[in-house]
């Protein structure tokens, strides 16, 4: 089943609609000894889920996997202005970074304190891993921890 959603390409590229997955989950997937796995960026997910995240990491075992890259994270520390695209709207905008990498920084920081909140409640454990930086040891300390340190 993993494998199957992972080589569809239809998951790839377009809107992100956390809330729907979850209903999908929620409405299919029957066995009580399931273990998910979400990967994401996690850019876009609002606190309207919160209920939803509660109620699959009650029935489930959840992971959640964060993965942002450095533009995610921090507007580039450059003198000049360039453009940014919505991938889902096309929309289209001219971003200064000497004016706006302090709000952007701040609302990053408000955004994932959000998403650490969420997933908190929910009983459901997030690593974060940044694209710029080797993984293996991450990984491998989280499920450590989930297993009890063994």
């Amino acid at each position: 089943l993993f494998a199957k959603f992972l080589s569809d390409s239809e998951f790839y590229g377009g809107g992100f609609d956390l809330d729907m997955a979850i209903d999908h989950v929620l409405k299919t997937v029957r066995s009580e000894y399931t273990v998910f796995i979400m990967v994401s960026d996690f850019i876009k997910v609002k606190k309207n889920v919160d209920l939803k995240l509660r109620m699959l990491g009650s029935r489930f075992e959840v992971m959640s996997v964060m993965i942002r890259d450095q533009m995610d994270e921090h507007l580039p520390n450059i003198k000049h202005q360039f453009a940014v695209q919505d991938p889902y709207s096309g929309r289209q905008m001219i971003l200064d970074p000497s004016i706006a990498a302090e709000k952007y920084r701040e609302q990053v920081i408000r955004q994932k304190g959000m998403l650490k909140d969420l997933f908190r409640r929910a009983n459901i454990d997030l690593l974060e891993l940044n694209t710029t930086k080797p993984f293996a040891i991450s990984v491998s300390s989280f499920l450590k921890g989930r297993a009890g340190g063994f």
